[in-house]
């Protein structure tokens, strides 16, 4: 075995070196630890930037996801009141049309032919004329359908009656 010298076991020049490697592994790891510390901060820091921008993100997200869906009611709304503007245009339409027709038989109708019905739908018109005689039958329908307002009109029926002929005409 070798005998050991446990009181001179380190020179001072060895203690030296030591203390000085100490000190500047020291010093080393203090400045590391700071700068771990310096970016981990700052990276703590983007975090909760980017997550309060991220929760307000989410706040202008369900005000968006509400005013779309009012604009989408909007246009549902908007979609009806058009179709019903169309529909009542429409019957608008057809009600002057009928008015027109209705003047147009009002002129026809003197004092030898007589309106005895007159209806109108969608599968067209149907009127009753009591007329003294054939020729004014005849006269009568030239007379209407010379008229754009009452377009392929056809004498359905004819028959006698008190005062002449009845006559049914009727658009197909």
């Amino acid at each position: 075995m070798k005998i050991i010298n446990f009181h001179d076991a380190v020179t001072p020049q060895q203690q030296r070196a030591f203390r000085q490697w100490f000190g500047i592994s020291l010093i080393l790891f203090v400045i590391t630890i700071g700068i771990i510390g310096y970016i981990e901060s700052k990276q703590i820091f983007t975090y909760y930037q980017t997550k309060n921008s991220c929760s307000c993100f989410h706040d202008d997200m369900n005000r968006f996801n509400t005013v779309s869906k009012d604009i989408e009611k909007l246009k549902q709304e908007e979609k009806e009141l058009q179709e019903r503007l169309t529909l009542l245009s429409r019957q608008k339409e057809q009600a002057k049309q009928r008015v027109a027709q209705l003047e147009v038989l009002q002129k026809i109708c003197t004092n030898k032919i007589i309106l005895q019905s007159y209806s109108s739908n969608e599968r067209g018109i149907e009127m009753s004329l009591i007329a003294p005689s054939i020729t004014d039958v005849n006269q009568a329908l030239s007379s209407l359908a010379q008229s754009s307002l009452f377009p392929r009109l056809a004498l359905v029926a004819m028959r006698p009656h008190d005062n002449g002929f009845l006559f049914v005409a009727k658009n197909h």
